[in-house]
């Protein structure tokens, strides 16, 4: 009987402890499993929230950075707002990232050298205040608009991959046209534009407009029109880099001591041969041809 009631009580404890397991502790699992899966929905959506805060700050600072780009003052080479950047953009390369340390490798620095680094450095950061918005990331030159028709003519041209061959021919064709527009209008600054667009195409066989007056290859012309052109500018007061303490002239020193302290006619005059000075009169007469 006393067996009985210890198998009775036996049984009981192990009835209470299964109750107590399947009702009680189940409830403790699942309480838990909820808090934690309410916290990481916690964290994640506030991760969402601290993301899309951020985005909305960043886009925030975008915004009033680009409100508060500052433009020059002035035009200093061309009236038309968008050419004078296109214009100031290439005068300055030497500028960007000191790219006219690259002709200082294996030189030794001498007096006049240390000097034309000096001067060119002054000259940037002379250039960087009237051109402030060249130092801000993300100053675009197609937010300037164009007034000319040269202008208008530049900004809306599509944007071309030189990789690609048939792009190459394009550009070719397009700079010839530019050319004779330019020496059609008397319109310095679209001859230069061309001349540079096709100096760098020079290995695409065609046939220049100056050819018919110089004969010779393309490549040829290349160097000499440049000149050419750079000459007209000094003589007509149409840009920089005709005086010995401008960047032009400045990085001709760094590659040359024997030109520092030149302006840019005497440096033609020194470094061109009677034919080469025949052939680059040549050339000036044909671009201003039309010109004021």
């Amino acid at each position: 009987m006393r067996r009985r009631s210890s198998f009775g009580l036996l049984v009981l404890a192990v009835l209470s402890l299964l109750v107590w397991f399947y009702i009680e502790r189940p409830k403790d699992v699942a309480e838990y499993s909820l808090t934690a899966f309410d916290t990481k929905e916690d964290k994640s959506k506030q991760s969402s929230e601290e993301l899309s805060q951020h985005n909305s700050q960043t886009q925030q600072k975008d915004t009033v950075r680009s409100n508060e780009t500052q433009y020059a003052e002035q035009t200093w080479f061309h009236q038309d707002p968008f050419l004078d950047y296109v214009l100031v953009r290439r005068y300055l390369y030497p500028c960007r990232k000191d790219s006219y340390k690259s002709d200082l490798r294996g030189k030794p620095m001498t007096q006049q050298i240390t000097k034309a680094i000096d001067q060119i450095k002054q000259a940037c950061e002379l250039w960087s205040k009237r051109y402030p918005e060249f130092s801000d990331e993300s100053f675009s030159i197609d937010a300037i608009e164009a007034s000319s028709e040269l202008g208008k003519m530049l900004k809306n041209s599509p944007k071309r991959d030189p990789s690609d061959p048939k792009v190459r021919l394009e550009s070719v064709k397009e700079s010839m046209s530019m050319l004779e527009w330019g020496v059609e209008q008397g319109d310095l600054t679209a001859i230069e534009r061309s001349v540079q667009g096709l100096r760098y195409t020079w290995d695409i066989s065609y046939t220049r407009p100056e050819q018919a007056l110089l004969g010779g290859e393309s490549h040829y012309l290349d160097r000499l029109s440049s000149i050419a052109i750079q000459l007209l500018k000094c003589q007509r007061s149409a840009g920089f880099g005709c005086h010995a303490d401008e960047l032009t002239m400045l990085v001709k020193c760094l590659k040359d001591e024997t030109v520092c302290g030149l302006t840019y006619p005497q440096w033609a005059d020194q470094i061109l041969t009677p034919g080469m000075k025949m052939d680059v009169e040549a050339l000036m007469d044909y671009y201003s041809q039309n010109m004021d």
